[in-house]
């Protein structure tokens, strides 16, 4: 605690030095960081986020003009909300293009923070003319190439690999066939915004790596036989040549209104941004990550005529499903859908592919000036009938061969404010709804209110609405949230979320209710420099049996969280970052506390096309309950958003170097180590010893 106290103090006079120059824009930016760690907090499985932010990189190095319609796309990517939206083209309307950055200081009601982060991302020209037409051949000749290629291990033999290949099957759950290496391959072309392609391909820690040689009595006990890659994924696209604005053949994603009817990706959720909850659909969107469950395969086009859009699409599918034979019928069954990606053991193997599904459908839009409605329906078809769940909190839970949705959503946009909403329907009389409000009163208070009502009958197999529930239904709540400037350099954001759950849920034996707040005040006293203070609540509803009862009672289960954040730079090319964050979580007799701080050291010499960054985090929590999320850098298209408990250390170091203009390395090293233990992780996972490591290394290749 003294060491602790000790840097508090370094940090704080550091920050009264003059040379403090300000924040980099290597790493994402504090909101986008915020928004992933609520995203991995709501989840604990290990994601693939590239999808999300594949706009947001794209954007990085195409900046649009901000004198543009395209500035809109920002809000796609949470860079900028309406009310800023309306309220640069305001200045826009009344003085004439902005030629500088430096005039975005006289447009009303900007923060700094909001000056910094926008930067990035836009350029201030003229708007350039729509372009001319042009032959395919002459599109394909301005095309570009991308190669990457990464390596990927943890450094400690897991149990799952000290049982022999060969002996599998003596534990067909957890012996581990293949190597523990994981590899990863991504192509990318693009030409004129207008064709793109790209193969993904990857191999998980554990799995079949080619080559690799399984006996006979192991291959008896596989359905299918393992390859590589145990994962691929492709895509073809092209977009606006005439009526047909874009088309896609392989592996896709479909996003219609707020994700109530059809959306098969993921989606931010609540964040820091407490007003941004809307959702902005793309329609067809082609797939780019490794989440090997969350996407469609098979062909999908929207064709335009004026201010009519007509989306179809179909899709045939394989998802990894656990099958059984109903003792009854002998029919089989599937009774369960699992979605870690993983064919490591025999039963994984066993697993993947079982069980196919079948979607086509179409969205039709139409809007007039600031009025969009668009209508939504499609069928979804099992080849084997998803077996009905005999637990009471599932039992509105779909099951059978066959459903069909249709939706209707809604957006209409007035000066300053906007409604937007859906309406759900599903085959077997399950309604569901959300609206939400957005509004500006001034220029420096923006407020957005948001109401769902999903029946718990509600069923849908691709969907990813507003919510708090894993699951799509049985959920009614009003969000509220607030965006206002204080000053120049100081924001607040705000959100208050109040939600019920009419029907049981997993771990709630009764119909539970539930609430959450969040406060974050953002300042920016000087140019680049900046911080924040978050104060988070959350209380849900959840079992709890005393010891002198004999049935579960419903309790709340609440968690309190602060945080405090800083980046500066310190001397020149050096960035720094701070963090400290305290939990308390709290449940009858089950009280924790949580405790992380962590410093980041960023370099990036001004001659060198070279970049490192350093992180040395610190941990101390009561256990599980009061565990802490943490964004880390990584290398290009990977993620790392461990979850921190018990009481440790982590770092890690990340290195890129880029010795030509097309060409990259990244080499990145982490390990936690838990203080006290002998062994970390159980079944499968397990390793001997207190600590693991990972390490990466990448290399990518434009042409």
């Amino acid at each position: 605690m003294k060491t602790l106290l000790k840097t508090l103090l370094i940090l704080l006079f550091l920050l009264m030095l003059q040379n403090i120059r300000g924040q980099s824009s290597d790493t994402l930016q504090p909101s986008i960081d915020n928004a992933l760690e609520d995203l991995a907090r709501s989840s604990d499985a290990v994601a693939d986020y590239s999808d999300l932010l594949e706009k947001y990189r794209y954007f990085v190095e195409h900046p649009v003009s901000i004198n543009g319609s395209g500035l809109n796309k920002l809000m796609e990517i949470r860079v900028i909300n309406q009310a800023q939206l309306f309220t640069i083209e305001t200045y826009i309307r009344q003085n004439g293009f902005i030629l500088s950055a430096n005039e975005l200081n006289y447009v009303p009601g900007l923060s700094k923070e909001f000056l910094s982060r926008i930067q990035h991302f836009v350029t201030f020209t003229a708007p350039l003319h729509e372009k001319k037409k042009a032959s395919l051949r002459k599109i394909l000749s301005t095309g570009k190439s991308r190669v990457l290629f990464r390596y990927e291990q943890q450094m400690e033999h897991a149990e799952g690999y000290k049982i022999p290949a060969d002996s599998a099957f003596l534990k067909p759950g957890s012996a581990y066939l293949g190597t523990p290496q994981k590899l990863y391959f991504r192509y990318a072309f693009q030409a004129d915004q207008r064709i793109k392609a790209g193969i993904t391909a990857e191999k998980d820690a554990g799995e079949v790596f080619m080559g690799s040689k399984l006996n006979d009595s192991v291959q008896q006990l596989l359905s299918k036989t393992p390859g590589f890659p145990d994962f691929i994924s492709a895509y073809a696209l092209v977009s606006d040549f005439g009526v047909l604005k874009k088309a896609v053949i392989g592996d896709y994603h479909l996003e219609f209104g707020q994700g109530l009817t059809l959306w098969s990706g993921l989606a931010f959720g609540k964040s820091s941004q407490a007003t941004q909850v809307k959702y902005y659909a793309d329609g067809i969107r082609p797939n780019t990550s490794v989440n090997e469950n969350l996407f469609f395969r098979g062909v999908a086009a929207e064709f335009g005529y004026k201010n009519l859009k007509l989306t179809t699409f179909y899709s045939n599918k394989k998802y990894d499903a656990n099958l059984e034979k109903d003792d009854s019928t002998e029919l089989e069954l599937a009774t369960s859908l699992q979605e870690t990606g993983y064919h490591r053991t025999i039963n994984e193997l066993n697993d993947k592919n079982a069980l196919a599904v079948s979607l086509f459908g179409a969205h039709l839009n139409y809007e007039y000036k600031q009025i969009r409605v668009g209508g939504t329906w499609y069928k979804s078809q099992l080849n084997i009938p998803l077996q009905r769940n005999i637990d009471p909190y599932a039992l509105y839970n779909f099951y059978g061969k066959a459903l069909q949705n249709a939706g209707l959503d809604l957006n209409v946009g007035f000066s300053k404010f906007s409604f937007f909403s859906e309406l759900g329907y599903s085959s077997n009389g399950g309604l569901a709804g959300i609206a939400g409000l957005n509004t500006f009163f001034s220029d420096r208070l923006s407020l957005t209110l948001l109401y769902r009502n999903y029946s718990k009958k509600y069923q849908t197999l691709f969907a990813n609405p507003f919510r708090v529930s894993g699951h799509v239904g049985n959920e009614k709540g009003i969000y509220l949230g607030l965006e206002a400037l204080l000053a120049k350099s100081m924001t607040l954001n705000a959100y208050v979320d109040l939600y019920t759950f009419p029907w049981l849920r997993y771990q709630s034996n009764a119909p539970s209710s539930g609430k959450s707040y969040l406060l974050q005040l953002n300042f920016e006293p000087k140019q680049n420099l900046g911080m924040y203070l978050q104060f988070r609540f959350t209380q849900k509803q959840i079992n709890y049996t005393a010891n002198d009862s004999y049935f579960a009672q419903l309790k709340n289960e609440n968690r309190y969280e602060l945080s405090y954040q800083i980046s500066y730079t310190l001397f020149q090319n050096f960035i720094l970052k701070n963090r400290l964050e305290y939990v308390h979580y709290g449940f009858v007799e089950d009280q924790q506390l949580g405790f992380l701080f962590y410093q980041d050291v960023f370099y990036k010499p001004a001659k060198i096309p070279l970049s490192a960054g350093l992180r040395l985090a610190m941990f101390n929590t009561g256990g599980w309950n009061s565990r802490i999320y943490t964004y880390e850098n990584d290398v290009l298209y990977a993620f790392s958003i461990p979850a921190l408990y018990d009481h440790g250390f982590r770092t890690y170091f990340l290195l890129s170097w880029e010795p030509l203009k097309n060409l990259k390395f990244w080499f990145r090293a982490a390990t936690t180590i838990f203080y006290g233990k002998t062994e970390l992780g159980t079944g499968a996972d397990a390793v001997e010893g207190n600590h693991k490591s990972t390490l990466k290394a990448q290399v990518q290749w434009k042409f």
